[in-house]
């Protein structure tokens, strides 16, 4: 049985692709339906994502996600809609967070004790365009902020959207890395930067433009500095342009949300002209350049160090990019410089990006090191000699032949481009 990949949901089993009746947890730390996982462990006995080791006897009941099951039962009957200081309040006035025509507020149930923790997301100048249980069916993704519905009241301004979402306890990620003694491993960006390329693809699918991709519109609900294994982030506030399909302008504010342009993460063409034919899942991918900078340099503002919008447009257009950062590899800068690139067409899509994240695996850089650290005295490279070019080549076909293992038992952890790589250095 084949683990597809692409959208792997919140509520939805990775194995069967259909929603969750009795979810478990495996010792892997992901989630299936009882019935499904059992069967495949009993024929394969590893993990169905990450191939490593388990029994059956690993299983926990996911009561976190029996939760939220329930819970959408209930907000369905609700039509995702729900009343302000009936079905929910603020706690406070004051809200978490506010920017540019973005408010955040701290949530909670007055209806319902059982349900996930939650804020209240107010879009100022700004009017939803699709039904609420729209919003919810866009977020059905493990990488992208829950939206559970829209949030109506007699008493707030009319011009303003608000939607109810999940709390992330940790914060967004910007702060996040600003709070960190020491940066995390190349392995931990790797992960947080292929979960954001997996919820963007996701929406890309779906012909939704993120319009401001920045460290602070991902939030985090899991992290560890040194373990991959325990990330999770997500997308939020996305389809926030003036020409989005997802909501529109209801006030002629300078404020409204839809009228903030983040320039300094914009893309050349979006620069150069601020129309609907520039916004495009390359305009976004230009955004995710500069968010990984900004995640590699702590959380640090992009040209943090130009006030002026003007020097920041003259310089982008002029084909200046951000450095290296210290804890950038060169394999990994690599990657983002070719995200920036000034024509579209040449940056990657987000499922190429995921790819080739993924591409930097540690087998295969020291696999790809050993062929490139073979110099001659002038500094050339030099052939290899035979004794290391038979060592070379072993490891090269094995990496192949476990990846072909790989793809037989489960496609969704196959990465082509792990093979193609390998083998590209065999000469």
């Amino acid at each position: 049985m084949a683990v597809q990949s692409s959208s792997i949901t919140l509520l939805y089993c990775p194995i069967t692709r259909e929603r969750f009746r009795d979810p478990v947890v495996g010792s892997d730390g992901h989630t299936y339906e009882r019935e499904s996982i059992i069967e495949w462990l009993h024929s394969h006995g590893t993990s169905p994502l990450t191939r490593e080791p388990m029994s059956a006897s690993s299983l926990r009941s996911n009561f976190v996600v029996k939760k939220l099951l329930e819970f959408e039962v209930q907000a369905k009957t609700k039509n995702y809609t729900f009343k302000l200081n009936v079905d929910v309040r603020k706690k406070h006035t004051r809200p978490l967070f506010q920017a540019h025509g973005k408010f955040i507020y701290e949530a909670e149930w007055l209806t319902n004790y059982n349900a996930p923790e939650v804020v209240i997301l107010r879009l100022a100048g700004t009017r939803a365009l699709k039904e609420a249980d729209f919003y919810v069916k866009l977020t059905n993704h493990m990488n992208i902020v829950r939206t559970f519905g829209i949030v109506e009241s007699d008493m707030e301004d009319r011009s303003s959207v608000m939607l109810l979402q999940e709390y992330a306890s940790h914060g967004d990620l910007g702060e996040l890395l600003r709070q960190q003694v020491t940066l995390p491993t190349e392995p931990v960006y790797r992960k947080i930067f292929a979960q954001i390329s997996d919820g963007m693809s996701f929406l890309s699918d779906k012909h939704i433009v993120h319009g401001d991709l920045a460290c602070r519109n991902i939030l985090v609900f899991d992290y560890h500095q040194n373990d991959p294994k325990h990330i999770l982030v997500k997308l939020t506030d996305f389809g926030l342009t003036r020409f989005s399909c997802l909501y529109e302008t209801a006030s002629v504010a300078n404020t409204a949300t839809l009228a903030i342009v983040p320039f300094r993460a914009a893309a050349p063409e979006v620069l150069r002209s601020n129309h609907r034919e520039s916004y495009t899942e390359k305009s976004d991918m230009y955004s995710m350049a500069i968010l990984m900078w900004e995640a590699l340099s702590k959380g640090q503002a992009p040209w943090s160090h130009l006030n002026d919008m003007q020097q920041v447009c003259s310089k982008v257009l002029n084909g200046e990019r951000p450095s290296q950062p210290l804890s950038c590899s060169d394999n990994l800068w690599r990657i983002i410089m070719e995200c920036m690139a000034d024509n579209s067409a040449h940056r990657p899509t987000f499922a190429q990006l995921k790819s080739r994240l993924n591409v930097l695996h540690p087998k295969l850089q020291q696999i790809n090191e050993r062929a490139q650290n073979f110099t001659s005295p002038n500094g050339r490279h030099a052939p290899l000699r035979q004794t290391e070019r038979n060592v070379y080549v072993k490891d090269s076909i094995k990496f192949f032949i476990n990846s072909l293992l790989t793809l037989v038992e489960n496609p969704f952890k196959f990465q082509a481009d792990l093979v193609v790589v390998t083998l590209s250095h065999v000469r």
